[in-house]
């Protein structure tokens, strides 16, 4: 299903709008399961705060570049309210070599319907919401990079200075 979700149009344009004709998609991709919390927490902020993080990279790689080399897709193949636990993000935090407590509290949803991609900065901060309904949260990831023996070494791709671009399903309301 990621494959059909990739190739989309919308998707494929803003893809190439972010990273360039040339990008491949990387072998690494993962189906993020969130089941339902087994005790509500008294506080889910708090629980939010200690799920932020920043991926790790490889020891010989280099984080945290100002240039793009990296980007990570989200796909929610349901809908995802706030209380169903979406992926938090950090908006401006891709060049961060760490998250502050402040940071860490202004991480936003990533909510939508079913069909809703997120694409963001490899190095944005984000974090796993705290399911609190009766049912589990599924999220397909995968990441992209830019082929810089296709496209040059010269290429500086940018996400926004926010760090995140997403794409909502269209439905009926």
């Amino acid at each position: 299903e990621m494959r059909h979700i990739i190739n989309s149009p919308e998707v494929q344009g803003a893809l190439i709008s972010v990273l360039g004709e040339g990008f491949f998609e990387h072998p690494h991709r993962y189906c993020h399961h969130i089941a339902p919390a087994t005790e509500k927490p008294a506080a889910p902020a708090a629980q939010l705060i200690k799920n932020c993080h920043q991926d790790a990279y490889s020891p010989l790689a280099r984080s945290r570049q100002h240039y793009l080399r990296n980007a990570r897709i989200m796909y929610y193949p349901q809908d995802t309210p706030i209380e169903l636990g979406p992926t938090h993000v950090i908006p401006g935090t891709q060049f961060n070599r760490g998250l502050t407590t402040r940071e860490k509290a202004s991480a936003l949803p990533v909510a939508g319907r079913a069909g809703t991609v997120s694409l963001t900065h490899f190095d944005l901060g984000h974090a796993a919401g705290v399911n609190l309904v009766d049912r589990p949260r599924h999220r397909a990831r995968g990441f992209l990079q830019v082929d810089h023996e296709r496209v040059g070494h010269g290429v500086h791709a940018l996400i926004p200075s926010q760090g995140n671009v997403v794409l909502t399903a269209r439905g009926e309301d």
